[in-house]
């Protein structure tokens, strides 16, 4: 028989958003822990790849309120707009041949003192450059299965930091206290009516099989939620 850990369940307000309940237990963690991890300062700035995803959008809004200043990497014109409205200071097109120019110019040619990867590939190759001296470049996913270039001058000489970032195993590091503390930080924010986690579309349990084709079409602008009859 299967057991889910005592210690992973969260007890949420009654009043706390169903939609926004069945999506707490990952998305927002991590964007959490990475913000945690980058240990950012007001006026700092982040620079996110795949930032159209439902992760990268928690940590646009999360990081708004913290006053830091974002640049989103999206690959999509028609992306932008949104990403403005959840706060996004900025927004660049990854097909931008002038990327890495452009995102330095952003911040007048200092850099930016945090990057959370989800891609890696030539992408990262292309922004690493970006990342100011003594910055942190945090990778947490895969999207792009072909290898990063890592020149050992853009590390040394800038003193970068890089690292991997897995909820899971950065959970097991925190105190009881900090999981209370994280818990009751994201559930204020969360349960704000502004804070958005969309979903695109709900459907039965037993329509699971269309909730997965849904899912794969990649056409959806949020989550794909089940629903129990």
């Amino acid at each position: 028989m299967w057991w889910y850990p005592k210690k992973k369940i969260i007890v949420l307000p009654a009043n706390f958003s169903i939609e926004k309940a069945a999506q707490f237990s990952l998305n927002p963690i991590t964007a959490y822990g990475l913000l945690s991890q980058a240990r950012l300062q007001q006026g700092n700035w982040l620079l996110l790849t795949a930032a159209n995803s439902a992760l990268s959008k928690i940590v646009i809004q999360l990081a708004a309120q913290k006053k830091y200043s974002t640049i989103a990497v999206v690959r999509k014109a028609e992306e932008i707009a949104a990403l403005k409205a959840l706060g996004a200071t900025e927004v660049v097109l990854s097909t931008n041949p002038q990327l890495t120019n452009t995102i330095l110019s952003i911040t007048q040619n200092k850099g930016v003192n945090a990057l959370f990867d989800a891609v890696g590939g030539n992408l990262l190759t292309q922004l690493l450059p970006t990342v100011a001296p003594f910055g942190k470049v945090l990778i947490y996913g895969l999207l792009d299965d072909q290898p990063a270039q890592l020149y050992n001058d853009t590390i040394v000489f800038k003193n970068l930091s890089l690292m991997g970032f897995g909820v899971d195993a950065w959970l097991q590091t925190l105190s009881e206290n900090e999981q209370k503390e994280m818990q009751t930080y994201l559930i204020e924010n969360l349960q704000q009516p502004g804070f958005q986690l969309p979903v695109s579309e709900k459907f039965p349990f037993t329509q699971f099989m269309e909730a997965i084709q849904a899912y794969e079409s990649g056409n959806q602008k949020g989550k794909i939620l089940l629903e129990m009859n």
